[in-house]
């Protein structure tokens, strides 16, 4: 398996009086009931001494709600209990509640305003901007060629690692596992979205390597953020998938934080059990926190990486390493970039990259300008503080397409800043508290059991967080079915609560019985960090609009604009364009589920070496797989023995040769006495 990093933290007082750490490095299906034996140890040292140490932190914020059952819990409970609790600092609940108590606040906002187009007609731009954006289609075919180039340059010397975000928990696909990013999604090779973003770097590792014969082998790392939730499915569907052809030693994964749900209405810390609290991953930008916690930024510097190129892993067309993309960004000596696209009026639930005035923090000006994301749930306020002369659809035109570029020197410089919370409405299966009985030793056939034991859902059966969480969104999903249903029916019942029990057993007894509240759509909300905030604090951030039908087909929910089967088409009509740009031709010209057409990363990244591979007329469905792929079907199969005409290859990979490797390291060499 690819390397696991583990996350040490500042070491609390009760690891240094003696409770034992787990550094894990490697996780296998063999140990990992061993490691967990060890973990359950850990939690019973944390015990009534780490709840007492979070009380008082709880009681001044008005959570004391969470201690309710403490006095009842035995070492293993309370100590599951404690063990959560410490990962919730003092300062941190504080910017949670804050950010709760007056949402926007925290931003210091004095107005949004549209980013500023750069005009490449001109002369070349001798200062950026904060929020500076390039359309991409407006630029000349020389600068982008220039672009490209020294982003293949970069690549090339081992200098961009990659960062892929799947420690996402599918809240509004209403799915528990496997992850989306993991999923089948309806394409005809049955591919994640996760092969597609992987088999596109080593495409373009293969192109490096064959436009260059006699150099040293091209190496882009990549870094693969899980959460708790699904760290162990992504892990193992990259080793269950040959970590899609990438070599495993450069592959490493990490794991991100967490946050707390809170209920919408009362401002409460949400609970899954009496013993547990409700947690969520932290969002996209955690990656930051997740880095230095861990040994994955020192890894990095030691590999000698320059800039990471960080992607969400929701988007099916996103281009990895997109040697254009890294080029701009390396060009203006940006600090940090982002891609975005035009936003049009189905993509109400994306986030909107643009520009915002704060308060300035020297004395020269009034107020300065940072590059920012306005999410979705946000644009509402936002809306208000739009720039006097300013329209809303020009300050708020661009969605963020999940790209970002970061040099290194910069995050190094910014580690220790202080990230804003977005309070992300989501619809989740919360604990009850007035539902909640104490039933020690009380036998589940017994009347006095709250609930029957036929439908009741027994958590103590799961052994981890991961796996409570995942029975509870399934249990959530068969209950939400049938009172849609009923919602339909009856328009008024907007605020119907659907609901299920669960319970908990000791021994043969019972400790407890409850039911979850499956509430509104926005009933409970999660603090989460985003990743294009990190760009707020750099006077170089800046973007590249691109084309959508190129670049974005995102995949967030069942219906609407980011549906997997939207995704999906996306993806048939733009490889159909590419099949005919390559002198290919259908039969039946329609694109719809039934005529489905794919091209695999490995064969080609965006259209080239497509020409003479059609001959004559192609028939629905069609999927061109690369060398030593397996046949899901009705596919055409790319000998590894074939070779794709050469006359419309990737011209400014062979422009720009690796440079030679002098020396394998930095120790002195002298010649022999011989």
């Amino acid at each position: 398996m690819g390397q696991v990093l583990s996350c040490d933290g500042e070491e609390s007082d009760l690891t240094a009086s003696g409770a034992q750490h787990v550094d894990v490095q490697r996780i296998t299906d063999e140990n990992y009931d061993h490691l967990r034996s060890v973990v359950d140890e850990e939690i019973v040292i944390w015990g009534d001494a780490g709840l007492n140490k979070s009380r008082q932190m709880l009681d001044a914020s008005g959570q004391s709600h969470v201690l309710r059952w403490a006095g009842r819990m035995n070492a293993q409970l309370s100590g599951e209990l404690a063990r959560q609790l410490s990962t919730v600092t003092p300062a941190a609940l504080e910017d949670m509640l804050a950010a709760f108590r007056s949402p926007g606040a925290a931003e210091g906002c004095v107005s949004y305003e549209a980013p500023q187009v750069l005009n490449w007609d001109k002369e070349a731009e001798t200062h950026v901007y904060p929020g500076h954006m390039t359309i991409r289609e407006d630029v000349a075919a020389t600068k982008l060629r220039h672009w490209r180039r020294l982003g293949v340059m970069a690549i090339r010397d081992s200098k961009v690692g990659v960062v892929l975000l799947a420690g996402g928990v599918n809240l509004r696909m209403g799915l528990a596992d496997p992850p989306v990013a993991v999923s089948d999604i309806g394409l005809p090779s049955k591919k994640s979205i996760l092969g597609h973003l992987c088999q596109r770097l080593k495409r373009v590792l293969d192109i490096c390597d064959k436009t260059s014969p006699g150099t040293q082998r091209t190496s882009v790392p990549l870094y693969v953020m899980t959460s708790e939730f699904t760290h162990r499915t992504v892990s193992r569907h990259f080793a269950d998938n040959g970590f899609f052809g990438l070599d495993e030693k450069d592959v490493y994964f990490f794991v991100q934080g967490s946050s707390p749900v809170f209920n919408s209405d009362s401002g409460k810390i949400a609970m899954r059990s009496p013993h547990e609290i409700l947690r969520m991953p932290d969002g996209s930008g955690g990656f930051l926190k997740a880095m230095f916690s861990s040994s994955v930024f020192a890894r990095m510097v030691d590999r000698g990486l320059d800039c990471l190129h960080v992607l969400a892993c929701d988007n099916l067309l996103a281009k990895v390493v997109d040697p254009v993309f890294l080029g701009f960004c390396r060009d203006l000596e940006a600090h940090c970039g982002c891609k975005v696209v035009r936003r049009n009026a189905t993509q109400d639930d994306s986030d909107v990259f643009t520009v915002k005035r704060i308060a300035a923090i020297s004395h020269v000006a009034d107020d300065d300008e940072c590059a920012c994301v306005v999410m979705s749930h946000e644009l509402q306020r936002a809306a208000t503080e739009v720039k006097a002369g300013e329209t809303e659809a020009s300050v708020f035109g661009c969605t963020d397409a999940g790209s970002l570029y970061f040099e290194m020197d910069y995050l190094e410089g910014v580690r220790d800043r202080t990230q804003r919370y977005h309070l992300v409405p989501r619809q989740v299966a919360a604990l009850d508290l007035d539902s909640v009985e104490w039933l020690a030793g009380v036998q589940p056939s017994t009347p006095s059991a709250a609930n029957s034991d036929g439908d009741l859902l027994w958590l103590s059966k799961y052994r981890t967080e991961a796996e409570r969480h995942c029975e509870c969104v399934r249990a959530a999903a068969r209950t939400r079915r049938p009172d849609d249903v009923k919602r339909r029916q009856q328009p008024d019942a907007t605020q119907r609560r659907s609901r299920f029990p669960v319970g908990w057993r000791r021994g043969d007894g019972v400790l407890w019985q409850g039911q979850l509240a499956l509430g509104r759509s926005r009933a409970h909300v999660i603090p989460e960090f985003h990743a294009i905030d990190v760009m707020e604090f750099s006077d170089r951030a800046i973007a590249m609009q691109v084309n959508w039908r190129e670049e974005f087909a995102p995949v967030r929910s069942h219906r609407g604009s980011s549906a997997p089967a939207k995704a999906v088409s996306a993806l048939f009509s733009l490889h159909k364009a590419w099949i005919e740009s390559a002198g290919g031709r259908f039969a039946d010209e329609s694109i719809d589920c039934e005529h489905r057409v794919e091209i695999s990363p490995l064969v080609s990244y965006e259209g080239e070496e497509l020409t003479g591979l059609f001959a004559g007329t192609l028939a629905h469905p069609f999927c061109l797989l690369g060398p030593n792929e397996g046949s899901p079907g009705d596919v055409c199969q790319l000998s590894p023995v074939e070779v794709p005409h050469p006359d419309d290859k990737l011209d400014y990979l062979t422009e720009y040769p690796s440079r030679p490797v002098v020396l394998a390291s930095t120790n002195p060499r002298f010649p022999s006495q011989s």
